[in-house]
């Protein structure tokens, strides 16, 4: 079905949704990310992986936190992201603001995904294990 095809009173309801949709993802995607430098945090509990997963942990609640505003209040009144006939409203450019916590989470990716990188690699194992080792934790940027 495509957008324009569904009935008015069914926009309203789809428009509702993809709201909270995107206040829950904002929010889980974080938490997500969160979990995973925590979880590498006791695999490699070096001083130095400490203090550099701390700071992407203040990263990534920084980024969950500060990027719910927007996506909360895009368009004030905030019934008027779903209620079409209030023409008295203000909005974001929340293309501006996906691209940018998009980026943002791209960078944040990247960085999780290398961080374990120099730990594995100062492992006392053979290269092939090494590789494989780098290769399990890459499996999750697929």
């Amino acid at each position: 079905m495509h957008y324009w095809t569904i009935p008015v009173g069914n926009g309203v309801v789809i428009r509702k949704m993809l709201y909270v949709g995107n206040l829950i993802y904002t929010v889980l995607q974080a938490a997500v990310k969160l979990s995973i430098v925590l979880f590498l945090g006791r695999i490699f509990p070096s001083e130095t992986f400490r203090r550099i997963a701390q700071g992407l942990q203040i990263i990534l609640l920084l980024h969950g936190t500060l990027f719910i505003i927007p996506f909360a209040t895009q368009c004030v009144p905030v019934q008027s992201i779903w209620d079409r006939t209030i023409t008295d409203r203000r909005c974001l450019n929340l293309q501006a603001v996906g691209y940018s916590s998009g980026g943002l989470a791209m960078a944040e990716d990247i960085a999780i995904l290398l961080l374990p990188v120099p730990y594995v690699w100062r492992l006392k194992i053979s290269l092939r294990r090494r590789l494989a080792v780098i290769a399990l934790f890459s499996i999750g940027s697929l």
